[in-house]
């Protein structure tokens, strides 16, 4: 097998790496919240958390690198930081799914909170989701209450949601670059 890479240049701007090194730190936390659970149950997966470690340390030397305006440097130690973290967070699910197949609630609880990460990316993005984000607080509340059909109900109008603020955000940000263009 031939491997063909080709190097491509880019010019990574100050902004592009700080919205890597955002993303990084989602996953890493992420990442980081699904282990502590993990170890809170006395499941044990080897490696993961010399991994996370991995991600962590990338993450800070991106940071570094980023305050010292080395926003290229940056930028690829934010992407390896974020690949490792999903590494993690990738492993500890596929355990969690294998250990607690029976743990509906367990499940719906980082199910939630996965939810709650993409619905806070989106927030940060500019998208209003004050309603969804309420949900989310509901959701919760229910899992508390150990109320699984409500959780369930709710996750799934959560889950349409979102589908629904990221198309808007696409058809918004193509209409920006159309107008943009002419």
């Amino acid at each position: 097998m031939k491997n063909v890479t080709e190097e491509v240049i880019e010019n990574i701007t100050q902004n592009i790496a700080e919205r890597a090194i955002n993303l990084a730190e989602e996953r890493v936390n992420l990442a980081e919240e699904l282990v502590n659970n993990m170890t809170q149950q006395n499941v044990t997966i080897p490696g993961v958390i010399p991994l996370l470690e991995n991600a962590k340390r990338h993450l800070e030397e991106a940071k570094k690198a980023y305050e010292e305006g080395y926003y290229g440097r940056a930028y690829g130690l934010a992407v390896a930081s974020k690949n490792i973290a999903e590494v993690v967070i990738r492993r500890v699910s596929e355990k969690f799914d294998e250990k607690f197949a029976k743990d509906i609630a367990f499940k719906l609880r980082v199910r939630v909170r996965v939810l709650e990460m993409v619905a806070l990316r989106l927030q940060a993005k500019g998208a209003n989701v004050t309603e969804i984000l309420d949900k989310i607080e509901q959701a919760k509340e229910a899992l508390k209450n150990k109320d699984i059909d409500t959780a369930r109900q709710l996750i799934a109008e959560i889950e349409k949601e979102l589908r629904m603020k990221i198309r808007e955000m696409i058809v918004h940000k193509k209409a920006e670059k159309k107008g943009e263009e002419e």
